[in-house]
């Protein structure tokens, strides 16, 4: 054992498992879940015993006999998957396949540290209360949900976004647990902002609910002050931003997509890798069907169905928003090798000029074509692995009890 795996340490992961769970965090910072038998045994090898004495408590725990040799080859399987996992979490695709740190996490614990009296329960309730008051009254005007974006307009949204970021890390801070860098990052093909919270594994279900909260909690605090600066300037830039916050805050709390309602859900539940259930809940539906024999799902009765009512709402809400997407964009689809023609020509020809407007468009155009052609894909994909697994499992001969 050399002193790497020795400083293999897990701590327990609040989840609603009928049996309890551990994390570890890995060198590069990611966690990996660990069963109790695991955390047991890296427990008893930071504490330094041997592998006999390990064996002997096992055996005198199991009633049977377990050999050191035994022991040690479990452990050596243990460090390797821990190591693999160590790998494989920097490069699998896990929707956020770009990440770039412009702040490092010493700078983000400086400025989040005097935010965090913003968590304090009489503080954000009067922040919440006027913040209320002051987006009722911009709600109240005619045509309050126009929208006529402009440059200005988008670096106000993203302002707000940035700020989104910094309340999940000073919520995490407000906790006593140390944020990591905040950053940009592109999740599938979208850009977006990232705040490093991981260290919340660490932390109580309700407490990980709140610091997945942090960050629309901040972003409506900067919705409020824009609104109240356009209520004395009637500055048009800031209509529009606050329309696109309240929008986008919206669109965060939908679970289907890996954003905060998606946390919150899952932290909810207390099902860690919630987007990662359906296969186990499909398989265990089509053993059932089947009068397969079949192990029991790892949460309660409760907690099943709403893993199961879960897979089936994000399910139907990708389809949706898949065949929305598609019936809206299909002409811009079909004109799209027109207007890369007409592009090309405007580059060999002279009499023509590439006006902004056209440039424009054709960015846009761009954008939306790559985005359903990826979402195409990973709609597809889905499917296939579904599919792969279910044709695997009809292969498997019954055996089921008689």
């Amino acid at each position: 054992m050399d002193k790497d795996e020795q400083a293999l340490t897990s701590f327990r992961l609040a989840t609603s498992e009928n049996v309890q769970q551990y994390a570890l965090k890995t060198k590069n910072g990611a966690y990996v879940k660990l069963s109790a038998s695991a955390h047991a045994l890296l427990q008893a090898v930071n504490n330094g015993l041997t592998f006999a004495e390990i064996a002997a408590i096992m055996t005198t725990q199991q009633n049977k006999s377990v050999a050191a040799q035994d022991v040690a080859v479990a452990y050596e399987k243990l460090v390797k998957k821990i190591k693999s996992q160590e790998i494989s979490s920097t490069t699998r695709l896990t929707g956020f396949w770009f990440t770039w740190t412009i702040l490092p996490k010493a700078f983000v614990k400086k400025v989040g540290r005097p935010l965090t009296r913003l968590f304090y329960p009489i503080n954000a309730a009067l922040l919440l209360i006027s913040v209320a008051a002051i987006i009722a009254a911009f709600l109240n005007q005619p045509d309050s949900w126009r929208f006529m974006p402009s440059f200005a307009s988008f670096a106000l949204l993203l302002l707000g976004f940035f700020f989104h970021e910094v309340g999940h890390a000073t919520a995490l801070l407000s906790f006593g647990e140390k944020p990591g860098g905040i950053g940009i990052a592109a999740y599938w093909i979208v850009p977006v902002f990232f705040s490093d919270v991981s260290a919340g594994w660490r932390l109580p279900r309700l407490q990980r609910i709140v610091v997945a909260l942090g960050g629309l909690y901040f972003q409506i605090i900067v919705c409020g002050a824009y609104g109240g600066l356009y209520l004395v300037t009637k500055w048009e830039p800031l209509h529009a931003a606050v329309v696109a916050i309240l929008v986008s805050s919206l669109f965060t709390l939908l679970p289907v997509f890996k954003m905060d309602g998606y946390w919150i859900i899952s932290d909810l539940l207390g099902v860690t890798n919630l987007d990662q259930q359906r296969l186990t809940i499909l398989t265990h539906l089509w053993h059932k069907i089947n009068d397969r024999t079949t192990k029991a799902l790892p949460w309660p009765t409760l907690i099943s169905v709403a893993v199961f009512s879960y897979t089936l709402v994000s399910v139907v809400t990708a389809v949706y928003f898949l065949t929305q997407g598609l019936a809206l964009r299909w002409p811009h689809i079909l004109a799209y090798p027109s207007l890369i023609f007409d592009l090309l020509q405007r580059l060999t020809t002279k009499t023509d000029t590439l006006s902004f407007a056209f440039l424009e468009q054709i960015i846009m155009e761009t954008y939306i074509v790559f985005a359903i052609i990826f979402a195409l894909f990973w709609f597809l994909r889905t499917g296939f692995h579904i599919f792969k697994h279910r044709w695997s499992m009809l292969q498997k001969p019954n055996m089921s009890r008689v």
